[in-house]
């Protein structure tokens, strides 16, 4: 019998995860992406980041794929359920065998499959192929241009302060987790410190990073199909902000909403502070965008998102890259 990939990369901001177990089929560890031919695999939602990353690889890689539910000779079969929980529970079930899921729910998930491992690291192998030294750039802080004009000092204190504390969840897990519930944090039930530094937290100034970025873009390009999250057209220079400067400001009031997952850990320590002036919410990923054009003046999403936003109407400006992904095949032999 063929051995049976599933995988699922989830929308979720942030950090993804291949992770799997094998029931009745031919066993052995995958140790290149070559060795997923013959294999279905499952992402959430079809066409986001994560999945089209995972098409770029199997493309760079000269790994032929197509869109089935249904094993195929020689390629990679590409599949699509609708959240982590179908997935999660097909490999509880041992219904799925293999799969990426973001973290922090990567970490959890393993533990509803006896002897996973992690089998690939996917950064290294995006890094390898882009010749990038970071990994891909898959969440941003952003503001709105509006907001920046009016209270450059407060979003220089802001993105200052970010960036000190995007790890701090890595050594206080507990005060973190408290920290983002209560800012509406539904879809994190525990965090550990390990969690914590698989989400690959941080903070990277924009401009410096202004070449991944178009790379970046640009791989998502070749392998988007119509309707999908590729980036149609380039963001111009101010788009990416280098170092903001500006007078130091108190009274002023802003709505930072962050998406559930990976990225609101990063904000936890803001958010524990409570940060002067910041309104924090935590929201489902799927909604940030809706949220960020109709309530937030600062947000955290994907960088993808945050440049097809900025040629719709230019109202939005990235500040730095928050984190540069998370990717591992995983797999149970």
């Amino acid at each position: 019998m063929k051995k049976i990939l599933a995988v699922v990369i989830s929308a979720l901001l942030g950090l993804s995860v291949l992770i799997g177990c094998s029931s009745d089929t031919p066993s052995g560890k995958v140790e290149e992406l070559e060795g997923l031919k013959g294999r279905v695999v499952y992402s959430i939602g079809q066409g986001n980041v994560p999945d089209l990353v995972f098409r770029w690889l199997l493309k760079s890689a000269g790994v032929e794929y197509g869109f089935s539910d249904k094993a195929q000779d020689g390629k990679v079969s590409l599949a699509y359920v609708a959240e982590g929980a179908e997935f999660i529970g097909g490999l509880a079930a041992g219904k799925m065998n293999y799969g990426v899921i973001s973290e922090p729910a990567a970490t959890q998930s393993l533990g509803k499959a006896e002897g996973a491992t992690r089998m690939l690291d996917i950064q290294t192998l995006y890094k390898n192929a882009a010749k990038s030294e970071k990994g891909y750039p898959q969440a941003a802080l952003v503001v709105k241009k509006t907001f920046l004009a009016e209270h450059p000092g407060y979003v220089a204190q802001f993105a200052a302060a970010f960036e000190s504390g995007a790890k701090w969840a890595e050594n206080e897990p507990a005060l973190a987790l408290a920290a983002i519930k209560k800012a509406g944090s539904t879809t994190v039930p525990a965090l550990t410190a390990e969690i914590a530094k698989g989400c690959n937290l941080g903070f990277t100034r924009a401009a410096d990073v202004k070449t991944d970025l178009l790379n970046f873009y640009a791989a998502l390009n070749e392998v988007k199909r119509e309707g999908e999250s590729g980036v149609a057209e380039m963001p111009e220079n101010e788009f990416f902000a280098g170092q903001i400067s500006g007078e130091s400001e108190t009274g002023v009031s802003a709505k930072v909403y962050v998406p559930d997952g990976a990225p609101a850990i990063g904000m936890a320590k803001l958010i524990a502070d409570g940060y002067e002036g910041a309104e924090f919410h935590v929201v489902p990923p799927a909604r940030i965008m809706e949220n960020f054009v109709r309530n937030a003046d600062i947000a955290v999403m994907p960088t993808n998102a945050a440049a097809i936003r900025y040629a719709a109407d230019k109202s939005i400006i990235m500040l730095g890259v928050t984190n540069f992904g998370s990717l591992y095949l995983i797999g149970r032999e």
